[in-house]
């Protein structure tokens, strides 16, 4: 449910700063607010409590943000603070996000090595995969030693494992297999 809840809020968000052509300055004022509530504990705590009535607490965000952050954001801090879903505030601008690297034809990709991929192996990874996905490709390597060799790439929820450890473990259950169809013989 709160996912959903997420998605509707930034699909709000996204839909009024794309009115007002404010798309790249909604994405510097979620920076602006995550960096404010990182660095105020106090100021999440507040927000949080429950016998604060929300009125004074989208005052309070009002008076700290009103000369950094443009009306979209001030009013998505207002509205989720007075229906009491300012804990959800991380899961809507992760949505907002998404929303505006697919907007913005980006995709981002995780890519797993058992060691450092050089430069050139990494524009290489983006080349091949900007051209099958028709995006710009933002790569974030992983180093993971126990791969042994070869890649691991995520893009979103779908994972390509080209991995020697992976081979190895089709190997291993594959030559199980045949041995258990031999012994059945």
């Amino acid at each position: 449910m709160a996912e959903v809840i997420a998605v509707r809020y930034a699909e709000a968000l996204f839909s009024v700063a794309e009115e007002k052509d404010l798309l790249t300055r909604t994405a510097k004022d979620i920076t602006c607010v995550r960096t404010v509530l990182a660095e105020n504990p106090d100021l999440v705590n507040v927000l949080a409590m429950p016998d604060v009535i929300p009125e004074k607490k989208a005052e309070l965000l009002n008076r700290i943000f009103q000369e950094d952050l443009e009306e979209p954001m001030l009013g998505l801090l207002t509205v989720l603070v007075r229906k009491g879903r300012i804990g959800q505030i991380d899961e809507v601008f992760a949505e907002f996000e998404e929303r505006l690297m697919e907007w913005e034809k980006k995709c981002r990709v995780t890519v797993t090595s058992a060691a450092a991929l050089s430069d050139a192996e990494v524009s290489k990874i983006r080349e091949t995969l900007a051209k099958s996905m028709q995006k710009e490709i933002l790569i974030d390597t992983v180093i993971d030693p126990s791969l042994i060799g070869g890649l691991v790439v995520r893009v979103g929820d779908v994972v390509f494992d080209n991995s020697i450890r992976s081979s190895l473990s089709k190997m291993s259950r594959h030559l199980r297999e045949l041995r258990i169809s031999e012994s059945a013989q």
